[in-house]
């Protein structure tokens, strides 16, 4: 299976919860990044594919996402987003290793090098007992929606590119302060460059 293919549901889900236009303050549109410590528990559905369940921790402060996988074939793993450096990583407990990704963080760059970012307000609606803003979002190349709340959580969404639509919808979110150490990889484990072929296999 090419990583493209394995990793994509991730990309995906990545850019629907943390896409950050560079001109976001030249133009009217929501808040896209939580202003808060928040954890939630969220189901992606890729086009295809079956459902997947991540927790996913966010720290304000250093502006970094941690997802973890509750369910699956990927049961287990841990993915570390850094907004601010553009880096994605996996944790490879079985191996005491940290695991570039170097597919995640290439589209996080695009969608945070993006311009063009239109939002149209389509009404209000309840998910996971809060209150969110459902947005229509266009942008070249690619369309979706996403309900937000005004402190910049996202509750649910889905979009479309050129490599198929993925669903996120949140099942449980709440306001929680996150410990700066989570979002760090484990003490004494080594980085490592692998060929990038033989990384969705760690994810079986």
């Amino acid at each position: 299976m090419r990583l493209s293919t394995m990793l994509w549901p991730l990309v995906a889900a990545a850019a629907v919860l943390w896409l950050v236009a560079r001109n976001a303050a030249a133009a009217p549109q929501p808040m896209l990044l939580p202003t808060h410590d928040m954890v939630g528990i969220y189901r992606v559905t890729p086009s295809g594919r079956s459902s997947m369940t991540w927790r996913v921790q966010y720290s304000a402060e250093f502006k970094r996402v941690r997802m973890t996988s509750l369910g699956g074939g990927a049961l287990g793993t841990v993915i570390l987003l850094d907004l601010r450096r553009l880096t994605a990583e996996m944790i490879i407990p079985q191996m005491h290793a940290v695991v570039s990704i170097p597919g995640i963080a290439v589209a996080m760059q695009h969608a945070l090098a993006g311009k063009g970012l239109r939002f149209t307000a389509l009404g209000q609606k309840m998910i996971a007992g809060h209150r969110c803003t459902r947005y229509l979002v266009l942008r070249r190349s690619a369309e979706g929606t996403a309900c937000l709340t005004s402190d910049g959580v996202l509750l649910g969404g889905e979009g479309t590119d050129a490599q198929g639509s993925v669903q996120v919808v949140a099942l449980r979110v709440r306001e929680a302060v996150q410990p700066p150490n989570l979002f760090r990889p484990p003490s004494g484990y080594s980085r490592i460059n692998l060929p990038p072929e033989l990384l969705p296999r760690l994810m079986d």
